[in-house]
């Protein structure tokens, strides 16, 4: 039985509770991921609507859920979504703050994350919850 030490970092707030990181000693230096995982890894997040996947249907970002995105407040409340979801389903990821943009295009939200002191930005399709893009 694995019992908590201060050599081990626990995840007391996951269901269940568990290991985070598959147990590395608390002084374990952190390895930076390549730009283009943090990427892979946040747009597999993002992308997804909550229910879309059938054996995990919270996964996913809650931002679909807003009809729009236009206003400064909308895109505060987007920004709190994003780091909500990567915060869950990502937390290894560190991100410290997103914000959130509509672009030109319509359908379409540019994220930037800050993630080790640096600013990373993405692309996602903004899509209505049930699938159907806006």
């Amino acid at each position: 039985m694995i019992q908590k030490s201060e050599h081990l970092r626990l995840d007391d707030g996951a269901r269940g509770g568990g290991l985070r990181s598959l147990a590395q000693p608390a002084d374990y230096p952190r390895r930076l991921d390549p730009p283009s995982s943090v990427f892979s890894r946040a747009a597999l997040v993002l992308e997804v609507v909550p229910g879309e996947r059938r054996l995990l249907p919270e996964f996913g970002c809650r931002i679909h859920r807003l009809p729009s995105i236009q206003t400064d407040a909308e895109c505060q409340l987007a920004a709190a979504l994003v780091e909500e979801a990567l915060e869950r389903w990502v937390p290894g990821l560190g991100v410290e703050r997103a914000e959130v943009e509509t672009t030109e295009e319509e359908r379409c939200l540019r994220i930037r994350l800050r993630v080790a002191g640096a600013w990373h930005s993405l692309a996602i399709p903004h899509r209505v919850e049930g699938g159907e893009e806006e």
